[in-house]
């Protein structure tokens, strides 16, 4: 089947009603109960995929941040070099 570029770029941006990225994304407010669900679940994603045994030991992760105290309440994650994320 011969795709042309311009149909595949227009099926792309959805311009043919289907869109190959999700659509629908919704920002919303989370109380504290709720948002640390979000990242206790969102940490646990590389477990669940075999990647890493510890939340800590994902490079990407927030987890090892947080545990080392990085984390402040009112302000999130502090400005941190980029050499103490990736090591």
């Amino acid at each position: 089947m011969k795709v042309h570029h311009r149909e595949a770029l227009k099926w792309q941006a959805g311009l043919n009603g289907r869109s190959l990225w999700q659509v629908g994304f919704r920002s919303v407010v989370l109380e504290d109960d709720m948002f640390w669900e979000k990242v206790a679940y969102t940490h646990l994603n590389p477990i669940r995929a075999s990647l890493v045994s510890q939340p800590e030991d994902y490079r990407w992760s927030s987890a090892r941040l947080i545990r080392d105290g990085l984390w402040d309440e009112k302000d999130g994650l502090m400005q941190i070099p980029m050499r103490v994320v990736l090591p």
